[in-house]
């Protein structure tokens, strides 16, 4: 049985075009809501070896594909 994050990405239809490693990201904003590049690559980390950069990079193309939104505003952005 899917977990929630995995029916939610299912409904919004993005499993299919999405990468392990977004689906991850996703999975972590849809947990702890909106955080910075560096507190989802905290977590990710805990878990196996990334790159602050992958992570930034991955982040930035979820956003550019309308699937996260970024808030900039004070020293770091805001990713939900």
């Amino acid at each position: 049985m899917p977990n929630v994050e995995d029916q939610a990405a299912a409904d919004i239809g993005i499993t299919n075009t999405l990468g392990p490693s977004e689906l991850e990201i996703l999975h972590i904003l849809w947990r702890r809501g909106e955080l910075t590049v560096r507190e989802v690559y905290e977590e990710i980390r805990e878990s196996r070896n990334v790159t602050l950069p992958a992570i930034m990079l991955s982040m930035e193309r979820l956003t550019r594909r309308g699937v996260i939104q970024k808030t900039v505003g004070g020293r770091a952005a805001m990713y939900k």
